[in-house]
């Protein structure tokens, strides 16, 4: 039986929790590298908002999310590196800055509630099966589906644009 065929049967049976925070993109290899644009887009799966404040990003990079961050339900947020260069680059918000630098050739992002309880885990890598990224233009990694394991390579692709997705403005960022 394939993944993919364990993956439908589990979600048909209520196995996977609906409503998650994912991590869904990472930009984690510039194509200016003097630029300090990386990012990391956290989805909300779910029907509701979800409310961020005290949510922190760890291992790879460390950042607190503020009182009043959120995500709106089946909406998306990003961390920037540093979010002025990167609404420069990219022209969209972004929350941050963070302390770190994410590492090319890979590391583990963890998000947490302000409880310390983990909510997602990414352990991305360099090569094989992680879809190569990072120079010119400057591509992120995507998960395919926010339902996949995204600690699995083969469930990640590089996008088809050096840019964040145009969903990315202030009232789908959760930044005020």
């Amino acid at each position: 039986m394939s993944r993919f065929s364990v993956f439908i049967i589990l979600l048909c049976i209520g196995e996977l929790t609906p409503g998650a925070v994912v991590i869904n993109e990472i930009h984690l290899n510039p194509d200016v590298k003097i630029e300090q644009v990386e990012f990391i887009e956290l989805h909300n799966t779910g029907e509701q908002p979800v409310d961020l404040s005290g949510w922190k990003l760890e291992n790879a990079v460390q950042f607190t999310f503020p009182v009043g961050s959120s995500i709106p339900a089946r909406g998306f947020t990003v961390v920037a590196h540093q979010p002025d260069q990167f609404k420069a680059k990219f022209g969209g918000q972004a929350l941050g800055p963070w302390i770190g630098k994410l590492n090319n050739d890979g590391e583990r992002i963890e998000l947490r509630a302000p409880d310390g309880q983990l909510v997602d885990r990414v352990r991305y890598r360099l090569g094989f099966p992680w879809p190569v990224v990072g120079d010119t233009p400057g591509y992120s990694i995507e998960l395919i589906h926010p339902d996949l394991d995204n600690n699995d390579g083969h469930n990640w692709k590089a996008p088809c644009a050096a840019t964040p997705r145009t969903r990315l403005t202030a009232s789908s960022s959760g930044v005020a």
